[in-house]
């Protein structure tokens, strides 16, 4: 007991939980990991707690379960290899044949949760998948709901997340195959944020409660940032034929982007002319990564204006705005010549 209490005050000074980047993965097939009890220390962004008092009896909804839990004792009973025989509630690291780590209550650890601690900077349409696997082969027979829920920085309730939800991720007695995928897409809230914490939860049944794991952790997303732009395009042409047919340029993105490209001449020649800064338009698209032609027109006007003109210089602007609203502009300076 003196052990068990000591390294529990140990990994509470270090729990592993600095939060860990995107994309994120966890499938527990490292069992080194977790290789004393209580100790979630070479874990990366994942911590387990047992939950105790978190509801007052069985049967309990863990969707409804919102309140933190981490002034609870960080749980897990590390190496073990038959979950038929463990019956101590809490967090588990089942090394069998497919190891992963696993929830049961019990009429202490009441709402034994695991919790990732995750950077999502820079991303959007955050995924939380995994799946839920039955590991009792024993005679334990029980409902067990599992629920996934966030919260956006260190302290506060979480927030249920519904389509997270599995009713049941058991079955029994004595059969230990049921596997149930979950994924599911995080509220905006939790989009771009340093710190947002994701866990899975389930409460003590009122039937024995069984070993369900938490096993193929995956959490990704799309990675919000500008469309990375390459242009190509002549720097000098014949002027002649550029107000006949345009300007040809080749754009390049590393994804689905709108494209519009602009004509612009300086300012001086605009007043003396009587033009506008922008003499030519041009619009198109990427459905996915990668790069297309475009030519960009002169106006009418701006071809009978420029037609009398020895040289021009223009500026060829190309700008790429993706599904997620970011622009990025690329301009590139032309002589057209005679």
């Amino acid at each position: 007991m003196l052990v068990r209490v000591l390294v529990t005050v140990l990994a509470l000074a270090v729990p592993g939980t600095a939060a860990a980047a995107l994309p994120f993965a966890q499938d527990w097939s490292d069992t080194s990991l977790v290789s004393m009890d209580d100790d979630w220390s070479a874990v990366a962004g994942v911590v387990g707690y047992r939950g105790d008092g978190l509801v007052p009896g069985t049967g309990a909804d863990p969707q409804a379960l919102v309140a933190d839990g981490s002034a609870t004792p960080l749980d897990v009973m590390a190496n073990r290899t038959n979950p038929a025989a463990l019956f101590i509630g809490g967090l588990a690291e089942l090394e069998l044949a497919d190891p992963s780590v696993a929830l049961q209550p019990s009429s202490t650890a009441d709402a034994p949760h695991l919790v990732l601690t995750l950077d999502t900077t820079g991303w959007r349409s955050v995924e939380v998948a995994y799946l839920l696997r039955d590991l009792d082969p024993g005679s334990d027979d029980a409902v067990q709901p599992v629920a996934l829920q966030y919260r956006v920085g260190a302290t506060g309730d979480f927030t249920n997340v519904p389509a997270g939800f599995v009713a049941d991720a058991s079955t029994g007695p004595g059969l230990a195959e049921l596997v149930t995928p979950v994924r599911a897409v995080l509220p905006a809230a939790a989009e771009g944020r340093p710190l947002v914490h994701v866990r899975v939860i389930t409460t003590n049944a009122a039937d024995s409660d069984e070993w369900v794991g938490v096993d193929s952790i995956a959490v990704s997303g799309l990675e919000d940032r500008p469309a990375a732009l390459a242009v190509t395009s002549p720097w000098r042409l014949w002027l002649p034929r550029a107000l006949r047919l345009g300007v040809p340029a080749r754009v390049g993105a590393d994804e689905a982007v709108a494209l519009q490209t602009t004509l612009r001449i300086p300012s001086w020649l605009a007043r003396r002319l009587g033009l506008p800064l922008v003499v030519g338009r041009a619009v198109g698209a990427l459905g996915e990564a990668g790069s297309l032609r475009i030519v960009t027109r002169f106006s009418a006007r701006a071809r009978r204006k420029l037609s009398r003109a020895r040289a021009v210089r223009v500026t060829l602007r190309v700008s790429a705005r993706d599904t997620a609203g970011n622009e990025t502009i690329v301009s590139r300076r032309v002589l057209l010549f005679r």
